[in-house]
């Protein structure tokens, strides 16, 4: 389910995954946003929250890959005045995966799930926030701060679907 926020360039979407399988299910999930903020992504600063302070960086070399557990529910990405920040459940996302991929044309700050498990009849969801604006660090903190009780997850049963007739 996807909505837009009337007052701020919010986008808001809830990720279910449901497992109508009588069998256990597990896979990986990420969200995959491809960045460049202005016109050379290299000049692009990530932040990540990490365990003392925040991560930042810029441009490593294309190929370049590295995974961070954040501290708490939210990366972004920042350049000349505009912001883009992905915000998560802490609980949810394993770990951020920063990527340059050897295109050369943007960089990858991915939310990742390793090894997403269901059981049958069941039903996995959460809340994920994407803002893309004016801002800078600080606006995303401050964004996190305000919008963190929206950050939310559920685990739960669902009805079996019926039996069906070959």
């Amino acid at each position: 389910r996807v909505t837009l926020d009337d007052a701020e360039p919010i986008l808001q979407v809830e990720y279910s995954f449901i497992n109508i399988d009588p069998k256990f299910n597990k896979f990986t999930f990420g969200i995959h946003p491809e960045l460049c903020l202005g016109d050379d992504f290299r000049e692009n600063e990530y932040h990540i929250p990490f365990e003392d302070g925040i991560l930042s960086g810029t441009f490593v070399e294309v190929g370049f890959k590295q995974f961070v557990t954040p501290a708490e529910g939210w990366c972004a990405t920042t350049y000349n005045g505009k912001a883009y920040a992905t915000l998560f459940p802490t609980e949810v996302i394993d770990c951020l995966e920063i990527y340059y991929p050897r295109i050369g044309t943007h960089f990858v700050l991915q939310p990742l799930i390793w090894g997403l498990g269901l059981s049958p009849n069941r039903k996995a969801s959460f809340t994920n926030l994407t803002y893309a604006g004016d801002g800078d660090l600080q606006t995303i903190q401050d964004l996190y701060e305000r919008k963190n009780d929206e950050l939310v997850f559920s685990y739960v049963p669902i009805e079996p679907p019926p039996e069906q007739v070959f």
